[in-house]
Order: C-alpha cells, then sequence, then structure tokens
C-alpha cells in the first residue's frame, strides 16, 4: 500500500516531520510517500493562504493520481478536503479530521491545542459537526518555525497547554498543526489524558479505508463533477479534471498567465513589449508582444529560472549547473544565508537587517548581481518596453535599486531607461492571467 503525505505549504522540514510521524504510524507494508507543492505560502495563516494552498495541494494530488492508494492531508486545516475527495480516485483522510474522530472514541470531550490563533480550528471543528464535542481551544504563542528549531522549548509550552485544557474538561486533546507531527507520542507518558496525532490518526484511519475497498459516490455533493470549464491549469491537474467532467481546461504556465494579467490589466498595460518575471519559491517569466501571450515553440518561453548564469556553480533539480533559480529564488537566497554563517528565520528578516548585518548585505549585493547578470541578459536579447517582477521575492526593495543598477551594467542600451516595476495586481495576476486564457478558450465560435 502506498499513501501520499502531502503538504501543502512549501516548507520542506515540515514535509519531513509528516513523513516520519506517518512512518512511525504506518503498518508493515505500508510506503509512505512524502511530498511538498511547487508554490504556496511557506506557512498557512490566513484564509487567503489557505485558499492559494488549495489550489496548490490539488495540483501536486493530481501529480500522484492512480499511482497512490490513499492520501493523508498533512495541513492542520483540511485544506481542500472536499475538493480533493471528490477528485482523487482513492481514498482522503484529513489530519485534523481523522484526529478528532479519534479523539471522539476515546473520550466524552476533546480539546485542541495548536501553535497561534485558534479560531479557523473552531469553525473547522465544526464543519466537521464535532462542535458539541469540542472542550476548549488552546493557541500557543509559537511559531511552526519554533517546532523545528527548538522543539524542546515549544514541547514544554505544549505540556502546560495541555493542563489547562484537562483544567477545562477535555478527556484527550488533538495536537493540532503539521509542525506538531510526532510530538503526541513523545508527550505522550507525560500526559494525563490521552494525546492524538494527526498525522498518525490519519494514516490509520487511510489504511482502513483502502482494506474496506468502498466505491467512489456516483450522487451526492462528493459525485465528480460535469460540464465544467477551467483554464490556467497544471497538466496533471487538467488531466484528472477532464477524467471528471469531459472536458478539455485550456491550460498556461502560472508565470506566463502572470505576464499576460500585467501586460493587459496590470503595470505593463500600454506597452507593446512586456516581459513579466517571477521571483519566488521558484523563478519564471512570459514574454507578452502586442497583448498576446508568445509561448514559443515548446510553450517554455520566459523560463530564466534555468538560464545558467554560472556555468559549473550550483546543482539545479533539474540536473543541471549555474541555473538562475539556485541564485535568486528565496529558498535558494535563505541556504545562501545559511551558508555564509547566518542565522534567520526567513528571507524577510535577511533583508529587514539590511545595513546592520554584514552577512545580510553581502547576500543582497550578491542577489543584485545575480540579477543584473540573468535579466541584462534578457534586456540585450529581446530590449522590452517594461519589465514587470512579481512573486513573493520580488517584493524586495533590492530589485528595483541595487538590481536596477546592476542590470544597466549589463545592459547594451546606454543609457539603460527600460522600467523595472513591481507587479499591479498583486497576488492575484496569475489568477487573472488565467481567466483571461479561459475567456478566450471558451469563447463562442
Amino acid at each position: 500500500m502506498r499513501v501520499l503525505v502531502a503538504n501543502a505549504n512549501t516548507t520542506e522540514a515540515i514535509t519531513e516531520l509528516c513523513a516520519a510521524a506517518a512512518r512511525a504510524a504506518a503498518a508493515p507494508g505500508t510506503e509512505v510517500v512524502p511530498a511538498t507543492p511547487r508554490f504556496g505560502p511557506a506557512v498557512i495563516s490566513s484564509r487567503a493562504e489557505n485558499v492559494i494552498a488549495g489550489h496548490a495541494l490539488l495540483e501536486l494530488l493530481a501529480e500522484h493520481a492512480g499511482r497512490v492508494d490513499a492520501v493523508v492531508l498533512a495541513v492542520s486545516h483540511d485544506t481542500a478536503l472536499e475538493a480533493a475527495r471528490q477528485l482523487m480516485p482513492c481514498p482522503v483522510v484529513g489530519m485534523t479530521e481523522a484526529a478528532c474522530l479519534t479523539a471522539c472514541m476515546v473520550g466524552a470531550r476533546f480539546g485542541l491545542l495548536t501553535l497561534g490563533g485558534v479560531e479557523t480550528y473552531r469553525e473547522l471543528v465544526g464543519r466537521h459537526g464535532l462542535s458539541s464535542r469540542l472542550s476548549g481551544l488552546e493557541g500557543l504563542d509559537a511559531t511552526p518555525q519554533d517546532a523545528v528549531r527548538d522543539p524542546a522549548a515549544v514541547e514544554a509550552m505544549v505540556l502546560q497547554g495541555i493542563a489547562r485544557l484537562v483544567q477545562g474538561g477535555a478527556d484527550a486533546v488533538v495536537l493540532g498543526g503539521a509542525a506538531l507531527a510526532g510530538m503526541a507520542a513523545r508527550l505522550n507518558p507525560r500526559a494525563s489524558v490521552p494525546l492524538l496525532d494527526g498525522i498518525a490518526c490519519a494514516v490509520k484511519q487511510a489504511e482502513a479505508l483502502v482494506g474496506l475497498a468502498l466505491p467512489r459516490p456516483r450522487a451526492g455533493s462528493l459525485a465528480p463533477v460535469s460540464a465544467r470549464d477551467s483554464g490556467g491549469l497544471s497538466a496533471p491537474l487538467a488531466a484528472l479534471l477532464r477524467e471528471a467532467t469531459g472536458l478539455e481546461p485550456a491550460i498556461v504556465n502560472d508565470a506566463h498567465a502572470f505576464a499576460l494579467s500585467e501586460a493587459r490589466l496590470g503595470a505593463g498595460r500600454g506597452h507593446r513589449t512586456v516581459l513579466g518575471l517571477t521571483l519566488g519559491t521558484g523563478i519564471g517569466g512570459g514574454l507578452v508582444v502586442d497583448g498576446t501571450l508568445w509561448p514559443g515553440r515548446h510553450g517554455i518561453a520566459g523560463e530564466w529560472g534555468h538560464m545558467c548564469i554560472e556555468p559549473g556553480g550550483r546543482r539545479c533539480y533539474c540536473g543541471r549547473d549555474g541555473c538562475a533559480e539556485q541564485y535568486l529564488s528565496g529558498p535558494a537566497l535563505e541556504r545562501r544565508f545559511r551558508a555564509l554563517g547566518g542565522t534567520a528565520p526567513d528571507l524577510a528578516a535577511i533583508a529587514a537587517r539590511a545595513g546592520t548585518d554584514p552577512l545580510a548585505d553581502q547576500l543582497l549585493a550578491e542577489a543584485a548581481g545575480w540579477f543584473g547578470q540573468a535579466v541584462g541578459a534578457w534586456v540585450n536579447l529581446l530590449d522590452p518596453d517594461v519589465i514587470v517582477l512579481g512573486g513573493g521575492v520580488s517584493r524586495l526593495p533590492l530589485w528595483f535599486a541595487a538590481g536596477r543598477a546592476a542590470v544597466a551594467r549589463q545592459a547594451m542600451a546606454l543609457p539603460f531607461e527600460t522600467p523595472i516595476l513591481p507587479a499591479a495586481l498583486g497576488d492575484s495576476s496569475g489568477v487573472l492571467g488565467a481567466t483571461l486564457v479561459g475567456a478566450q478558450a471558451f469563447a463562442p465560435a
């Protein structure tokens, strides 16, 4: 039996925690397949991030459809649970639902402890129909990064929170959150009531559902959808929807969608040639000429993430060396900072130290140089009317100051006058671009 343990955020350390907890709970012969989305939030702490993570998660599941026997959603909000159950050809179990249901089997009332705010959990327990069994919620003043970085300190806080929930009437306590995966097993000997680990409960329930071999519903709210149009999806997710709906989705690369929306509706509006570049967990791009996306012969135009900017340089997951993504993406910048000897929870914290931390200054200067080399090559090749930057990493002021100066040094144009602008449509750029593609694909003939 193969069980996919699918994280919904992009933090690999959380995926590894969940995979370890799943393997510890799995029966002999069950293979745990961990997976992390290719895009989305590093941590899900808001409703907006949860919606974005839902798209990323469904795309991730689609890539494994037909190759696993069950899915465990390693995300405490049970993100996209009903949608995943509707689309996937195998059982799908949410970690928080599984833990809450199991808690109801070992006690009359249960408490739930998590890191951060609790109101989304109150709503989630209500959606699962278990509000009457909930005795209380406890939110700790700690982050998932804290749990990874200093588990002993967070465990001490968790034990104190458990004691408060027991005083409030809990017969069992659910440890909510993928960052707490595996902690219940370590703390159960020191707790006065059973502690439920969402990953462990979900794995056991997934194994049971596979054993029951229940058929997929053909009626009701989770029956396969039909007669629906979709655009801008990854190839695997498009295939999964095509199988469910009988329709051919329109597909567009996310960076291409970003470039198209910014060219037609955003910062590039009114310019003939718009180069849209994204910097985030990965980096990508797209070229729009006269309002029309130019994907190239193979649909890869704009893939500057795999432009070689240092021959024989850093190894890329694509199998090549020196790819720009290994120098300019968020994870690459954080790795480089650690390699320089620095410590910081994330890229935003590193950038905030500019001017006060020599290592942060060195990292940002290097990044500006690599940006100038890569984007300067774009300018020399295409001479666009405007360059628009999007993605989470693009919010760093660095690109529009030191980065622009580095581009000017590389560009043949003298003086260099091409505007380099931040995206005008924010996080909606990609979705709006996909909408534009879908509207064109499904327009009446």
